[in-house]
């Protein structure tokens, strides 16, 4: 769900703008003897219109700008989840190992578990840091 309008919207909003403004400059060439209050009126409303458009442009690139940026966080978060999803296999087998030395009293099921644990920490500080 988006908060503001989408650069979809905005692109529209311009356009509109945009048709309406060359309509106005066509009409205002079409028009002979034209008094000088109505042409005043003709080009401040295309002046407003002209301005109206750079300011959807404008907006249109803030809003690229943001996406660009949102688009870099979750790039970054997907790096990071697969990261994670190691850090936790290391972590869930190196328990599994300490649970099963300690049941059958096997000691070197512990020091392959504290092993795993070194997998665990590597990729949980990958994840976060993101080494490479």
């Amino acid at each position: 769900m988006t908060n503001g309008p989408t650069t979809r919207q905005k692109s529209t909003k311009a356009h509109t703008f945009e048709i309406n403004k060359k309509t106005l400059e066509l009409q205002f060439l079409m028009q002979k003897g034209i008094s000088p209050e109505a042409a005043a009126e003709y080009q401040k409303v295309v002046s407003t219109y002209g301005s109206e458009i750079k300011r959807y442009e404008a907006e249109k690139k803030e809003i690229k700008e943001k996406a660009e940026s949102i688009a870099k966080i979750q790039l970054k978060a997907q790096d990071m989840g697969g990261n994670f999803a190691y850090a936790l296999i290391f972590l869930q087998i190196a328990l599994m190992l300490s649970s099963i030395a300690s049941l059958t009293k096997r000691h070197y099921l512990w020091f392959i578990a504290l092993i795993c644990n070194v997998g665990w920490l590597f990729f949980f500080l990958d994840a976060w840091l993101l080494f490479y």
